[in-house]
């Protein structure tokens, strides 16, 4: 991403700016990276589901297994037959439940 040194000003009226502000409110977002998505994309596209965070969480775990299972090949050559084992499991139960959240996931746009 570009270092961002360049500065636009904008005058807003006191009504669009508290429009502004109740619409980004939901996102999460700084002022200057919703305006900016605004302008450049049109849309905000917001992920509205609590088991979005599970999976994620899952996903992270995963990912931290793989790593120490690349670490210990980078370390040693050798690897684990139960620690492949565990991570395809691992796998298995994520690719589930993503299956099973994909129907309840709902797309909110701003």
């Amino acid at each position: 991403m570009a270092k961002k040194t360049l500065v636009k000003t904008i005058k807003f009226s006191p009504e669009e700016l508290e429009q502004i502000k109740l619409r980004m409110g939901s996102c999460k977002m700084s002022f200057s990276r919703y305006v900016r998505t605004m302008a450049l994309e049109g849309e905000i596209v917001i992920l509205d589901s609590p088991e979005y965070q599970k999976v994620i969480l899952e996903m992270n775990r995963i990912g931290n297994n793989f790593n120490q299972i690349a670490r210990r090949l980078n370390e040693t050559g050798s690897y684990y037959y139960d620690d492949l084992m565990d991570m395809k499991e691992e796998h298995e139960k994520l690719c589930l439940m993503l299956s099973q959240y994909q129907s309840t996931l709902r797309l909110k746009k701003l």
